[in-house]
C-alpha cells in the first residue's frame, strides 16, 4: 500500500513537470468563457475585444470594410496575444453558448483578417 501511494505521488509529479515542458511560449488553452473573463480583467485586452466585436457587427460588406480598418487590425494583433486566441469550447459544457459566442467573435475576425491580407497580397502580385 505504501509503494502504491508513493508511485501515485511520483507519477502525478512527473505529469505536472512533463506538461510544463512544452515549447517556449506554449500555454494550455482555456475555455473561451474563462479566457473572456481574463481578458476583461486587462484594460488593453478588454478594449480591443470590444473593438473586435464592433468590427464584426453588421452585414458582410460592412464587416469587410470594418475589418480592413487600422483599428480593427490593431485589435486583432493584440487579441492574438491574449488567452482568447487559443481558447476552446467543449460540447455540453456549462455556458456552452456563451463559450461559442466568445470563440467565434475572435476567430471570425482572425479568419476574415487572414482572407483580406491574402487578397491584398494576390492583388499586389498581380499588378
Amino acid at each position: 500500500p505504501l509503494r502504491a501511494e508513493w508511485f501515485l505521488r511520483w507519477s502525478a509529479d512527473v505529469c505536472v513537470s512533463e506538461s510544463e515542458m512544452g515549447p517556449p511560449g506554449w500555454r494550455e488553452p482555456l475555455d473561451c468563457v474563462r479566457a473572456s473573463e481574463l481578458c476583461n480583467q486587462n484594460s488593453q485586452c478588454s478594449s480591443r475585444y470590444r473593438i473586435m466585436r464592433q468590427c464584426l457587427s453588421g452585414g458582410d460588406k460592412e464587416r469587410s470594410a470594418m475589418l480592413a480598418s487600422r483599428e480593427c487590425q490593431g485589435a486583432l494583433e493584440v487579441l492574438q496575444e491574449s488567452p482568447l486566441y487559443d481558447c476552446r469550447c467543449k460540447r455540453g459544457m456549462k455556458k456552452e453558448l456563451q463559450c461559442l459566442q466568445n470563440f467565434w467573435s475572435i476567430h471570425m475576425g482572425l479568419t476574415e483578417g487572414k482572407r483580406r491580407r491574402q487578397e491584398g497580397l494576390s492583388e499586389a502580385a498581380a499588378s
